[in-house]
């Protein structure tokens, strides 16, 4: 129907509006290429304020689709600044860019602003934790992984719970934090008094942390072993 708007009226100013409703229905159907022609043709001006935002959105994603992440990371910074139903998409994924570009801060104070979304409480969290890791806030990749892990469904649990398990393996975080006990007091008395229960510990750790590096396709790979690493890494982990 649009196409054939287009084509008898192509001087109408009406036809402008075909074109974003053209670049949308291809957007949809993830023919992002050809999203983009079509895109290209309108004048955001011309748009009202929530079709502007769709638009701009849109074509942000199809940009982002196509690999074009700096002019993909320009439009989402736009939406991202808007209250619209595009609001957290444009967030996630204009997060999600300055996290692989190594803007790790930036990153990070984006994806904090996702602490309430439902649509992305799956996902955003294992970017976070993984930021505080690069960072070396080793402390706060335990107080924020944990409970998170504890209370919902991750995407990337098993990755979560590798990086948790690292700073714990190599003794990096600090024992005995006001909000943070690490092993049961009992545990982190006796490793003070006797180091080698402490690498014991730590060896214990590090073979968790292996057992999840398993993919499912590999002859090592066990459900079960995968369970008793999580289980171990997270109980590892008390909160006082």
């Amino acid at each position: 129907m649009f196409l054939r708007f287009i084509k008898e009226h192509p001087e109408n100013p009406l036809t402008k509006l075909a074109y974003f409703q053209m670049g949308k229905m291809a957007s949809k159907h993830e023919k992002y290429d050809e999203a983009l022609q079509w895109f290209d043709k309108v004048e955001a001006d011309a748009l009202n304020g929530r079709d502007n935002t769709e638009y701009l959105f849109r074509k942000g994603y199809a940009y982002y689709a196509t690999n074009d992440y700096k002019n993909a990371q320009l439009l989402f910074s736009e939406v991202k600044g808007r209250r619209s139903p595009f609001t957290d998409d444009a967030v996630y994924y204009f997060a999600y860019i300055a996290y692989l570009n190594k803007d790790y801060h930036l990153a990070l104070v984006n994806f904090q602003r996702l602490k309430n979304s439902k649509k992305y409480e799956s996902s955003y969290p294992y970017y976070i934790t993984a930021v505080y890791f690069l960072d070396t806030r080793y402390d706060d990749v335990i107080k924020y992984a944990v409970p998170i892990i504890n209370s919902t469904h991750q995407q990337n649990e098993t990755e979560m719970l590798r990086i948790i398990a690292r700073p714990i393996s190599q003794n990096l975080i600090t024992p005995m934090q006001p909000n943070i006990t690490v092993v049961l007091r009992m545990r982190t008395s006796a490793a003070h008094k006797t180091p080698r229960i402490a690498t014991k510990w730590a060896t214990l750790i590090t073979r968790w942390a292996t057992m999840l590096r398993q993919p499912p396709s590999s002859k090592n790979y066990s459900s079960k072993m995968t369970s008793t690493a999580r289980t171990g890494i997270i109980r590892w982990v008390t909160f006082s």
